[in-house]
């Protein structure tokens, strides 16, 4: 039996109705890897610092008006989630070329 987990992320809608990416198994040590990759070949900005919880993680980026969350969480993994229509509308062409 394999002791590997499945870091394949999958893309819902979450409960205010924008796109989510989510991937269940990965530790939070993902989030500042997601933030510095949107940073660098997306030029998304940080809009404020990192909030850290025990059970979560959670910061916010903004390019030309599109805001995404991104994030950790024991009941998600890592995400990333569109926080507007611009960043739902833009989000599954992105995350194509995040992932690629």
């Amino acid at each position: 039996m394999s002791m590997l987990k499945d870091l394949s992320g999958k893309t819902y809608t979450a409960a205010n109705g924008q796109q989510t990416y989510e991937v269940f198994y990965a530790s939070a040590g993902l989030v500042p890897v997601i933030g510095e990759l949107l940073q660098e070949h997306f030029g998304f900005a940080p809009t404020s610092k990192p909030v850290i919880g025990l059970d979560e993680v959670v910061a916010e980026v903004e390019k030309d008006g599109i805001k995404l969350g991104l994030g950790w969480d024991n009941w998600s993994g890592a995400y990333v989630m569109g926080f507007c229509e611009e960043g739902t509308n833009g989000f599954e062409s992105k995350r194509t070329s995040f992932i690629m």
